[in-house]
């Protein structure tokens, strides 16, 4: 098993996302957290009993779970920001995030001094990252 994270990644991916992403009352959305590679290789005997490694791949039998932190300025907006947990999709020819597979999950957050944290919880391995709503930051702050 291996991850890599990248921190600003999201800048540099396509704004392109499937029909499975919930836009509300037509608002966008937005990388809002590290972008996460998740893989792992099974080793696999082949016909000179060499040992060698294929990725895993297709559903798994247990989901992969991940937390994910939000970025530090979304802090205050809570669950008002519409965190999905999404993964990128190369499906149809073109990269662009989905949420087909992934659940997502918020734990109440009371210290506000910590990030705030989303649960995603997958069927498959990929690359992840938290979509938010683009939240105009004057009227999302009580």
């Amino acid at each position: 098993m291996s991850y890599v994270q990248y921190r600003t990644a999201g800048r540099l991916l396509p704004a392109r996302y499937d029909d499975s992403v919930h836009r509300r009352w037509g608002v966008e959305v937005r990388v809002g957290a590290p972008v996460v590679s998740v893989s792992a290789f099974v080793p696999t005997t082949d016909a000179k009993k060499r040992t060698t490694y294929q990725p895993l791949t297709g559903p798994l039998s247990s989901p992969v779970r991940l937390r994910l932190w939000l970025n530090p300025e979304l802090q205050s907006l809570g669950a008002r920001i519409n965190p999905q947990c999404v993964y990128w999709s190369a499906e149809k020819g073109e990269g662009r995030w989905s949420r087909a597979g992934c659940q997502t999950e918020m734990t109440p957050q009371y210290d506000t001094t910590q990030p705030l944290l989303v649960n995603c919880t997958c069927s498959h391995l990929s690359t992840f990252t938290v979509l938010v709503d683009i939240v105009d930051m004057q009227v999302g702050v009580s």
